[in-house]
């Protein structure tokens, strides 16, 4: 539980510190806002014990903060956290110091697991610290590669050959040559997964590029050695809290393919970057785009469904790339007769869903329970679409080890 809460505000920045005790790593997490009912440090994780959280703390960041045990400083159960910034910040209360770890929103935590990875760069096996990627390489010089995100359970690969199929097309749209095969890519996906030892609770960053080049510039022409391509296995469980995640609607808008062709799964991300950025300053686990028009589109990582009235709702991939795990939700819901549409999607349609949930490779189903000041509760068709999901998880996908 949340023991005590103290909020002040110096030179007109909002401090927040904390004290959780929810034991072996559980979580506890609100929102805070300042006086004029604005958001004053944005959603804030707390895991184990004391936490202080400021906007523009550099994140990991060892800082020291106030603790209080007074009990007017208690986070009621049920009580509004907007409540906690005037009941708190008018308080007086003696507190001690204590030294704590900042904890950031979504910041994925280093696994001492993937501290000796062994990586794969075009067939040769090699530590993680010991890798390179020529400067030459189109991946560095323009950000011209494609990718793919595979997850590995209990020694399969889900959906392999739809994940390898969107990579080729990718790679055919852009007209790359020397492209290595499925089948090769295949081998060496085994060949990392044995050199690591790995088998479950595993995520795989496949990415091919249009190669090396023999002197720098932008003209695919002087790539002639063929495509480069780079493996990387990390020990990594779906990254999204499934009690629910928050977004903020980000000011860029996800183009059209007469702008930029969104079925290219390109690692030049550019657009999601930006997005991510203004989720991060808002205190958001994620951004969601807009089209251009105004539709949903995704978010800065992942598609977004709704549920209305027991009808199951996403975007078209007019705007965004077409989903492995968004095709698996749309198949669960027509082989157990769930009512649903594809079609597009205007913003304010977004606000007055029922439940929102995100779905893609790195998170599996996470529920959204806020979208901007809209807050959602997780309700029982994501459940059961979660369930499905990870029933089918445990039948399906390509061995690759054993």
């Amino acid at each position: 539980m949340v023991e005590a809460i103290k909020v002040e505000v110096k030179h007109g920045k909002p401090t927040i510190t904390v004290f959780v005790n929810q034991g072996e790593g559980r979580t506890r997490y609100f929102r805070a806002r300042n006086q004029s009912g604005n958001d004053a440090l944005g959603q804030m994780r707390f895991a184990g014990t004391e936490i202080t959280h400021e906007r523009n703390y550099r994140p990991g960041a060892k800082r020291t903060g106030d603790f209080t045990s007074q009990g007017n400083c208690l986070l009621n159960s049920g009580e509004s956290s907007g409540h906690v910034f005037d009941r708190c910040a008018k308080s007086g209360f003696e507190h001690r110091k204590l030294s704590a770890n900042v904890a950031d929103i979504m910041l994925q935590a280093k696994n001492p697991a993937n501290r000796d990875l062994v990586v794969n760069i075009n067939g040769r096996l090699v530590h993680r610290d010991k890798a390179g990627v020529s400067p030459f390489d189109s991946s560095v010089q323009n950000g011209d590669a494609v990718w793919e995100g595979l997850r590995l359970y209990d020694g399969r690969i889900f959906k392999l050959d739809e994940h390898l199929a969107r990579l080729r097309k990718s790679a055919d749209l852009l007209c790359y040559e020397g492209y290595p095969g499925a089948e090769r890519l295949t081998d060496e996906l085994r060949r990392t997964l044995e050199a690591n030892e790995m088998r479950d609770g595993v995520h795989v960053r496949l990415t091919v590029s249009r190669g090396v080049k023999y002197t720098s510039g932008l003209d695919p022409r002087i790539n002639q050695l063929g495509c480069s391509f780079f493996i990387l296995a990390e020990h990594k469980p779906p990254v999204y809290d499934k009690t629910g995640i928050t977004l903020a609607t980000a000011s860029v808008r996800r183009p059209f393919a007469n702008v930029l062709n969104q079925h290219i799964h390109s690692c030049n991300q550019l657009t999601s970057i930006l997005a991510k950025l203004e989720a991060n300053a808002a205190g958001a686990d994620d951004a969601l785009l807009l089209d251009t028009e105004g539709n949903l589109a995704e978010t800065n990582a992942t598609h977004v469904f709704l549920v209305k009235e027991g009808t199951v709702l996403t975007s078209t991939t007019d705007a965004c790339p077409e989903g492995i795990t968004r095709s698996t939700v749309l198949e669960l819901c027509a082989q157990h007769d769930i009512p649903h549409e594809v079609r597009h999607i205007p913003e304010a349609e977004i606000h007055a869903a029922d439940e929102v949930f995100c779905t893609g490779t790195m998170g599996e189903l996470a529920p959204v329970i806020q979208i901007d000041t809209i807050k959602f509760a997780p309700g029982k068709m994501t459940a059961r679409l979660s369930d499905l999901f990870t029933d089918l998880t445990k039948s399906e996908g390509t061995r690759l080890v054993d």
